[in-house]
């Protein structure tokens, strides 16, 4: 939220009952788009329900053209044990998968406690090219705290 607001784009936290979202007010020539980023997150397929449904009232409060949502679960296997479950209250609610992803589906967690070299050698193939030759591609890796630096 912190991020979106310092770009200038409005934000709003909605919560209720086992769930909560982060709506970020995003601007298009034609209109404006409430997106909620990783979200809403929900204990089960009926908070989602309710999250929805709060999600499309604000977007009409806000005038929003469309809604975009990227449903997560506060507990991963609620997720997938009832996949079904949660496809069916989107599409109640008459949402359909994207053409496109804004966040990355996936994320990868490494173990850094072993040192450089042992993650290097439990990497992929292509991941030790990249490594090996990411001077050459002007690639810099650095630690910063000063938030000016992203």
């Amino acid at each position: 939220a912190k991020v979106q607001r310092k770009l200038g784009k409005p934000t709003s936290t909605l919560q209720g009952d086992g769930w909560s979202a982060l709506c970020v007010e995003e601007k298009r020539a034609v209109g404006s788009y409430l997106y909620v980023p990783y979200g809403p997150i929900c204990r089960d397929a009926g908070a989602l329900d309710d999250a929805l449904r709060a999600i499309h009232a604000h977007a009409r409060r806000r005038r929003a053209w469309w809604v975009r949502v990227e449903p997560r679960s506060s507990e991963r296997e609620a997720l997938w044990s009832d996949l079904p479950l949660w496809r069916d209250v989107l599409e109640a609610d008459r949402f359909h998968p994207a053409l496109h992803d804004h966040q990355p589906k996936h994320t990868r967690l490494i173990d850094l406690t072993p040192g450089p070299d042992a993650i290097l050698a439990a990497a992929t193939g292509s991941i030790r090219t990249i490594h090996r030759n990411h001077a050459k591609k002007g690639l810099e890796v650095r630690t910063s705290r000063n938030p000016d630096d992203v």
